[in-house]
């Protein structure tokens, strides 16, 4: 594995972690393992979906398992992009 997809991955576990964080919806004196839980965070952003965007439930909670799979993944390939295109110029 090359170092710029170690640096992805790192990237994209750190988002992944990140999004569990603020949307999983516990209090701040909470351990990680009690913030740590995909799907209590999937279901903090389709509430805040459902609620402040005015979306149907079902779309919400659609959104909501897309945007966890979608936006680490594309922290990923971003991060991967851009560091492979600076090593290569060098």
């Amino acid at each position: 594995m090359r170092k710029h997809e170690l640096y992805a991955a790192a990237a994209s576990i750190l988002t992944f972690v990140l999004l569990c964080r603020v949307f999983s919806g516990t209090p701040e004196n909470a351990g990680p393992l009690a913030w740590l839980s995909p799907g209590a965070a999937v279901n903090g952003i389709s509430f805040a979906l459902a609620f402040a965007a005015g979306m149907p439930p079902k779309v919400a909670m659609t959104l909501a398992i897309v945007l966890m799979i979608a936006l680490p993944y594309g922290v990923y390939r971003l991060t991967r992009f851009l560091l492979a295109r600076r090593i290569a110029k060098g």
